[in-house]
């Protein structure tokens, strides 16, 4: 079943044989059939591509739900942008966040993160800043620059429990707009930085190359 699944994966991508959709197609199905998770998520991340022929929101939650219930992360994160994205009824959003949640769990960063959005924001699940705050850390340290980015925004305002820093906040734009270990300015960056005095910049700078040393871990 993996050598089918591994077909699959070289004619969806085109790798050494000509890209055939219908083909992978095929080879998947092959190998979702024995159970393995990673063709089951396959088979539905082609049947929810936009703009595409064999687009089918049925068969794709089918096929993620398969691949979810046997605790892929990948699959339970699908399923969620797909509860959050393609069905906007409350209690799709509710499911989304409980499949977030469940990636999330197991470490996914894409989940940490739009779970952590979910609970900053208060839409759809119980508002939780100090919860959001956790799991953007959390993605963070897996270096996602996005996640890093929606902590800057957080420490940009007033949250509860969570007072305003532009200091920490011009810490994790400083590491969001980073480029191969550098630092690069950014309109985001420079943004925040207005109004800041130099002892507040320096201290921002401080932060940030500390937080790169010890690879995103306890930065916040």
């Amino acid at each position: 079943m993996v050598l089918q699944y591994n077909l699959g994966v070289m004619c969806e991508n085109g790798n050494g044989v000509k890209e055939n959709i219908n083909g992978a197609i095929k080879w998947y199905k092959k190998a979702a059939k024995s159970n393995l998770r990673e063709a089951q998520n396959a088979l539905g991340s082609i049947y929810h591509k936009e703009h595409d022929a064999n687009r089918n929101l049925n068969e794709a939650m089918n096929w993620y739900i398969l691949a979810a219930n046997q605790g892929y992360p990948k699959a339970q994160f699908s399923l969620a942008l797909l509860h959050y994205r393609e069905q906007p009824e409350s209690e799709s959003r509710e499911k989304a966040a409980q499949f977030f949640r469940q990636a999330a769990e197991k470490d996914f960063a894409l989940a940490q993160k739009n779970l952590g959005v979910m609970y900053q924001s208060g839409k759809f699940i119980q508002q939780d800043v100090q919860r959001a705050l956790f799991l953007c850390r959390q993605a963070a340290a897996q270096e996602r620059t996005d996640a890093m980015k929606n902590l800057a925004r957080v420490h940009l305002s007033e949250r509860e429990g969570v007072p305003k820093n532009k200091v920490k906040a011009a810490m994790w734009a400083q590491l969001a707009t980073r480029e191969n270990q550098t630092i690069p300015s950014s309109g985001f960056l420079k943004e925040i930085q207005l109004g800041m005095d130099e002892k507040q910049l320096a201290e921002a700078d401080k932060l940030a190359k500390s937080c790169n040393s010890k690879n995103f871990q306890n930065c916040d």
